[in-house]
């Protein structure tokens, strides 16, 4: 995939460079927790506010007051996010261990 169709697909890439596993872990924990986080404040929304809710590729946003059934569902499906997203699957444990050097 060439550098221009990945930044078209990922708005905003932030290139990192990766030391070792326990920093890979590290950013993917980090990344997570922020996703869950923004989720979660999401399901806050209170009744009344309005959103812009983006729509397929071409299509205008749609404007939609946060409200009865509409809220609702939408409360709901941040809820399933948060369910699928849930933990990652893994636990991470950290040491400080020396580098093996020859």
């Amino acid at each position: 995939m060439s550098e221009e169709v990945a930044q078209q697909e990922a708005p905003n890439p932030e290139l990192l460079q990766v030391e070792d596993l326990d920093h890979f872990i590290a950013l993917l924990t980090d990344w997570h927790n922020r996703q869950a986080a923004i989720v979660a404040h999401l399901q806050q929304v209170p009744q009344g506010v309005t959103m812009l809710l983006e729509q397929g590729e071409g299509e205008e946003p749609q404007e939609r007051t946060m409200e009865g059934d509409f809220l609702d569902g939408f409360r709901i499906g941040l809820g399933m996010a948060l369910n699928y997203l849930g933990k990652l699957p893994f636990l991470a444990e950290y040491q400080d261990v020396p580098p093996v050097t020859h």
